[in-house]
């Protein structure tokens, strides 16, 4: 039934392509003497990356390093995956850090001699290399004819075998690699990668970006990764100057606008954002270079820190609870619906924020790794909100699925500068006898200095609930009478009271906090408790100090 639950939301577009790629396996066309574009030549630079492999070719990334010396490192199963993936992606070789062009060559060569098939050949890793391949090239005027006929038979074998199976962010980045390489060769083969790539960016510009210029993926950082990739399009046709891509000129230029708008409500003013879903932090381009990169590109856009407001098709909220304390409030399920693979279980959590510093957190994201660190960051326990009978809101399973998934709605809220009054509640565990609904309210008066958290569910059967806190790491909770005080571990300064509840119980549980890719902190969760039979109604306030 899981299965079903799970499938019943996906695409035709997504059915038909799991079973093209389950079964379907396209042959490599080894292409040699392809045509290269003598006229392209990028006009305004490409931010660097930031990806690092140093002298001793010890490749760094999501924290964890290893020697790539070896031929055996390009499908070495003992290692995570998602760092295979940033190996194969190449970004190193555009970075900051990036190895002298010696080095950088060589390693390009040896992946062409010894990575004829494997993780790299995937649609995904093939389309950043591709990109970063053709960057790497132009920069530095580099077209050996095995490099050029590698990166032609990569475009070739990725215009047979793009992702509509997992669509969304992994299809958009299928089109772009297509549209540069399409554009990078000329030639018969090369316009068809041209016009397919085009497409897809068309298709990922009308179905994937909302319309408060969000990504339908709800992640910060997943959402900087795609505008970086938005930009470097419009770089790419700015080089061009062709009048067939007027019109995508346009139509990109009017959604990284959007987008930029939608960041300037999700960040604060030192690039800190909330962890909702799958979100680190030094894993996309920079909220500096990001930016930077835009005006360069002749799209005028600046950071203006929005202190409170609604975002109606993302589905966040932000409040103001004072001048430098803020709270971010994720209000959806997992979304979008066809590929929620990036979204957790934690609908109705918040994450709060003094000045440019987390108090409370999300548990972040530690691995794509299947296992209890996946299966962890992603439970409604591992986020502030409520729990029942220690299930999760949605049902997750495996890496990146849902089975049924929480559903948000009656959604009613008052913000201004003033005070802030925000209600929605979720049927994520309707399914339990009693059918019980969870209904949030938050509360904030700013001249009091307050934030009221009420809890509300409805039922008749009994209960388990667990309301949790999450104190960054930099902060521990220590009891104070009836009173819990948020404590800097630093130097001991107070900078919350939480009022507890009578009909609660308390206790402090150990938690893990993940700012980037496996890079776990130990951190301080407050759990109130209780069992409740006709139903539970209760209030937390906090008083900022």
């Amino acid at each position: 039934m899981r299965f079903i639950r799970t499938v019943s939301y996906l695409k035709y577009s997504q059915i038909l392509g799991q079973f093209f790629y389950l079964f379907y396996r396209p042959q490599k066309k080894y292409l040699n003497g392809v045509g290269r574009n003598p006229k392209l030549n990028f006009l305004r630079k490409f931010p660097p990356k930031n990806a690092f492999i140093d002298k001793n070719l010890i490749f760094t990334s999501i924290n964890l390093s290893y020697r790539v010396s070896d031929k055996s490192i390009w499908n070495n199963k003992s290692i995570d995956y998602l760092w295979l993936y940033n190996l194969h992606y190449f970004d190193y070789i555009n970075s900051k850090s990036s190895p002298n062009f010696s080095t950088s060559t060589k390693i390009i060569i040896r992946w062409i001699n010894e990575h004829g098939h494997g993780i790299g050949w995937e649609p995904y890793p093939t389309s950043l290399r591709i990109v970063n391949w053709i960057k790497f090239s132009l920069k530095n005027s580099f077209y050996p004819e095995n490099f050029i006929s590698s990166l032609a038979t990569q475009s070739n074998y990725l215009y047979k075998n793009q992702e509509f199976h997992i669509d969304s962010n992994h299809l958009f980045t299928n089109g772009k690699a297509l549209f540069f390489a399409g554009n990078f060769f000329v030639g018969k083969e090369s316009s068809k990668w041209a016009e397919k790539g085009a497409k897809l960016i068309f298709r990922a510009l009308e179905s994937d970006f909302l319309h408060d210029g969000g990504h339908s993926e709800r992640s910060v950082m997943y959402h900087l990764i795609v505008l970086e990739d938005l930009l470097d399009i419009y770089n790419l046709i700015l080089s061009l100057d062709i009048a067939i891509y007027t019109s995508l000129k346009v139509k990109l230029a009017n959604t990284i606008k959007k987008a930029f708008l939608w960041l300037n409500f999700m960040i604060l003013p030192n690039g800190k954002f909330p962890l909702f879903g799958d979100s680190a932090e030094k894993i996309a381009l920079s909220i500096k270079n990001i930016y930077l990169y835009s005006n360069t590109l002749g799209i005028d856009v600046k950071y203006s820190h929005k202190e409170y407001g609604y975002l109606p098709f993302s589905n966040f909220a932000k409040l103001q609870a004072s001048k430098n304390i803020f709270l971010y409030l994720t209000l959806d399920g997992p979304k979008p619906s066809y590929q929620p693979g990036h979204s957790h279980a934690d609908s109705l959590s918040f994450e709060l924020y003094n000045k440019n510093e987390v108090l409370l957190c999300d548990a972040g994201v530690g691995n794509y790794l299947p296992g209890p660190l996946r299966d962890y960051c992603r439970s409604t326990a591992a986020h502030n909100t409520l729990e029942i009978n220690s299930l999760n809101s949605s049902e997750a399973w495996g890496c990146f699925r849902f089975g049924r998934r929480a559903v948000v709605s009656k959604k009613r809220y008052k913000i201004n500068k003033n005070e802030a009054n925000l209600t929605a509640s979720h049927n994520g565990y309707s399914y339990l006898n009693g059918k019980p609904i969870h209904e949030r309210t938050w509360k904030i008066e700013r001249n009091k200095k307050t934030i009221e958290v009420i809890d509300k569910i409805s039922g008749a059967m009994a209960f388990d609930v667990a309301i949790r806190f999450r104190a960054s790491p930099r902060f521990i909770w220590r009891k104070n009478k009836n009173m819990w005080n948020l404590i800097s571990l630093y130097d001991g300064i107070c900078f919350l009271t939480l009022y507890a509840n009578t009909n609660l119980k308390y206790g402090i549980e150990e938690g893990i906090y993940f700012p980037e890719f496996n890079k776990p902190i130990n951190c301080s969760v407050l759990v109130a408790r209780g069992s409740q039979i006709s139903g539970l109604n209760v209030s937390h306030k906090l008083l900022l100090l």
